[in-house]
């Protein structure tokens, strides 16, 4: 880990470090079980320990590390019924955006036409990343298409609150492409969604976005099993 000086000014000591660490935990860099001192933690930032304690306390809050008294912290193992559970919130939230975008869809609007530019584009960028075998890069571009057409209903809550429950989600992700698991479907998903977006068609957005938010679901119990380890 290094500490970059040039951070946003808006962005705290603490915040950095905490997307920093959160971002090693969802990508299974920092493995359940594994500890986070401190001390090591703060030395690698070149910072004291205040800001550490600030991100380990964010990340407490967010089930993704236990605070051990006297020993440190350790990164949570996943838990199925967390996993679950973020489903089922990802699917309530995201599918009611989604029909909202569906019927406001204008493409007269040149807020909907810089949104359909940017969408595009990252469908290409998913593609490059599949391509070059980048499965970081494309869990990354898969949110960020999400999140760029939720960002058009204009509502940050939704996308903070979307935020904390993919972290659980994404972890499975991880685990989910390493065995080869439907990112090229996944894509073409994405390409039929913006379809019926486009179209005003928030009835067929909501079937197949549920059908994509589930296409992976069955194979989680296989998943869990050949990565018992992982799990609590």
């Amino acid at each position: 880990m290094s500490f970059n000086p040039r951070r946003s000014a808006r962005t705290s000591l603490g915040g950095e470090i905490y997307a920093a660490l959160r971002e090693r935990i969802v990508t299974l860099e920092l493995e359940p079980g594994e500890m986070i001192y401190e001390n090591a933690v703060a030395s690698s930032f070149g910072v004291s320990r205040t800001p550490v304690r600030e991100a380990l306390n964010r990340l407490h809050q967010e089930d993704l590390i236990r605070i051990l008294p006297q020993r440190g912290a350790c990164v949570a193992h996943l838990s199925a019924k967390k996993i679950r559970e973020a489903q089922f919130i990802r699917e309530m939230l995201e599918c009611g955006a989604f029909k909202i975008v569906a019927a406001s869809w204008n493409r007269d609007d040149p807020k909907y036409r810089k949104a359909e530019k940017d969408l595009l584009s990252l469908l290409d960028d998913q593609k490059e990343a599949v391509r070059r075998g980048n499965l970081a890069e494309y869990i990354d571009l898969d949110a960020a298409y999400h999140t760029r057409i939720l960002e058009l209903v204009d509502n940050e809550t939704l996308l903070q609150v979307l935020e904390v429950v993919r972290a659980h989600l994404n972890r499975m992700r991880y685990l989910e492409l390493k065995e080869g698991r439907h990112e090229l479907e996944s894509i073409k998903h994405h390409e039929q969604l913006l379809e019926l977006l486009m179209r005003n068609d928030a009835e067929q957005t909501e079937k197949l976005l549920i059908h994509h938010l589930r296409y992976i679901v069955n194979d989680w119990g296989s998943i869990m099993s050949k990565y018992a380890k992982y799990f609590e």
